[in-house]
């Protein structure tokens, strides 16, 4: 069930990015009017990044199961940074580390680690779009 959710959650944010989705300001409009939107951007938003990250954009993703809010970034920092980084940070949380994907040998170099603690979640993966190579999504259950 995590890896399809997972599988699914890439593919919706690849299909968010290249279609006609929601402009930045509508989805910081959709975030206002609900405080379970409101809750788990702030909660994103207060994750220490690593130095160097640039906020390019938001994406809010969800159905009647999950909420789900992509911070999408520009940085240049190596992938294995990244995840050492927030691996660190959530470790010392204990939440569990449950899907992790690394590099497949694609020309560009992808990866995957999702944390969870309850019924929230936060995934890291390095993407290749034109305004991020790493996304940050904060998730919770309803």
């Amino acid at each position: 069930m995590i890896a399809l959710r997972g599988i699914l959650f890439v593919v919706a944010l690849v299909l968010c990015s290249t279609c006609g989705g929601l402009s930045t300001q509508q989805v910081q409009n959709r975030i206002d009017s609900e405080k379970a939107l409101r809750d788990l951007d702030r909660f994103c938003t207060d994750l220490p990044k690593p130095n160097g990250f640039r906020l390019t954009g938001k994406r809010l993703q969800g159905n009647s199961d999950t909420w789900f809010i992509v911070h999408l970034f520009q940085a240049d920092t190596q992938w294995v940074s990244v995840e050492a980084f927030m691996s660190e940070y959530f470790e010392r949380l204990q939440w569990q580390k449950t899907e992790i994907v690394r590099d497949r040998g694609d020309l560009i170099p992808r990866g995957r680690v999702e944390f969870r603690d309850g019924k929230r979640f936060v995934t890291l993966d390095h993407v290749a779009f034109d305004d991020a190579n790493f996304a940050i999504g904060c998730g919770a259950d309803r």
